[in-house]
């Protein structure tokens, strides 16, 4: 698996110096050493340097990585994204379509810092009765695949919930620093329901009007 980061400028040269260094030193990491990890290198391509795991990382593995990301940029303007890819390829939109009535509201952190907004989502989604921590068949989706974290609606939100979640989402991420971007998904069963009610509607009054014209036309 790779975790591949993605930088933003200014100062990428010093980002990449500070990856590289990282790099050489992960095997003094304890939590990391019994983890045969791959060096990270510097690539050519639409990502700027990827950490290599020889086996598939845990959730805490990942979040020791971010945190040691997130300290050597302290002092750097620069920003990252880290996005690690699950072999297993999760289907989020087959998941949803899998949860009727549900949403799920995705969001990928642009560091330094995303460990700490990591931290304090997961504290906030536990304060909050009408979330619980995304999964897909039981997996968290905490740093694995396209986003960094996601919650669960546990009914279709309004979209002044959304609007409320996320002035809450804004308080408890401003001193982590993090920019995010968040992509809110859902499947609500009866609007198919209203859609097809619709239609017929729409098919009846259609029909009606013919009737109408014909029988003007002959009267």
């Amino acid at each position: 698996m790779l975790s591949e980061i993605k930088l933003f400028g200014p100062q990428i040269h010093n980002a990449l110096e500070k990856l590289v260094n990282l790099s050489d030193t992960l095997e003094e990491h304890s939590s990391l050493k019994s983890k045969v990890f791959s060096h990270g290198k510097a690539i050519i391509g639409p990502v700027d340097f990827t950490f290599e795991w020889t086996s598939e990382p845990t959730i805490v593995e990942l979040l020791e990585l971010v945190t040691l990301i997130d300290e050597s940029f302290l002092g750097l303007k620069s920003r990252y994204t880290i996005t690690t890819k699950d072999d297993k390829n999760i289907d989020i939109e087959e998941a949803i379509e899998d949860t009727p009535n549900g949403a799920y509201s995705f969001f990928k952190f642009f560091g330094p810092r995303i460990s700490v907004a990591l931290e304090a989502m997961n504290t906030l989604v536990d304060q909050l009765p009408l979330l619980r921590e995304g999964t897909i068949n039981n997996k968290p989706l905490t740093l694995i695949g396209e986003f960094d974290f996601a919650i669960q609606w546990i009914r279709y939100p309004e979209t002044d919930e959304i609007i409320s979640f996320l002035k809450e989402v804004d308080n408890v991420l401003a001193l982590s620093g993090v920019w995010y971007t968040v992509t809110t998904k859902g499947h609500l069963s009866h609007r198919k329901d209203d859609s097809q009610a619709l239609l017929q509607i729409q098919r009846a009054k259609e029909e009606a009007e013919g009737e109408a014209r014909k029988v003007t036309r002959y009267a």
